[in-house]
C-alpha cells in the first residue's frame, strides 16, 4: 500500500516526493518520511499525513 514511484513533476514543491495509489510519500527534514493525501477545490485545500513515529508512552 505504501509503495510509491518518484514523482519528478513535484520536485519544484517537494524534491524526492513519491506517489502511488492516491498516496504521496514525502521525505521529512528529520530523516523520516510521511505518507498522506492532498486535495482541493477552488478556494479550499486540505492535506493529511501520517508517519511512523515512536511508540506511545504509557498505557492506552
Amino acid at each position: 500500500m505504501k509503495r510509491t514511484v518518484r514523482a519528478a513533476e513535484l520536485d519544484d514543491v517537494r524534491p524526492g516526493t513519491g506517489y502511488g495509489l492516491g498516496l504521496m510519500r514525502v521525505d521529512l527534514t528529520c530523516g523520516g518520511n510521511c505518507h498522506g493525501h492532498a486535495s482541493g477545490i477552488p478556494g479550499c485545500m486540505t492535506r493529511d499525513g501520517v508517519s511512523r513515529g515512536r511508540p506511545p508512552r504509557g498505557r492506552r
